[in-house]
């Protein structure tokens, strides 16, 4: 599409969840690399988080709902993607603490 990673991210997150971000609320984490052999097609994800959302505002608008995670536990229970749990390790591990605007 020729959008920056960080205007894909807030455009996807306006879409799917009607939050109108700014990209001062994103803070890069990782970029990721994706295979075909791993993860069915090659191209690299840009993990952004954003912190002091209020889940009461959020709207889903793809796939069939969401459910707040609080450990790796709760991720695996709900049968995400191979490359989820591969991002939720991360989180959960801690590689997202200490990161910077």
């Amino acid at each position: 599409m020729g959008e920056t990673p960080s205007k894909g991210a807030l455009r996807e997150i306006n879409e799917e969840t009607n939050l109108n971000l700014n990209k001062e609320d994103l803070i890069f984490v990782k970029k990721y690399e994706r295979t075909k052999e791993v993860d069915g097609e090659d191209n690299d994800l840009y993990c952004f988080l954003v912190e002091n959302v209020d889940e009461s505002k959020l709207e889903v608008y793809e796939g069939q709902g969401f459910e707040i995670a609080n450990n790796l536990e709760d991720v695996l229970n709900a049968n995400p993607s191979l490359f989820f749990i591969r991002i939720a390790r991360d989180y959960f591990a801690g590689e997202f603490n200490n990161l910077q605007k």
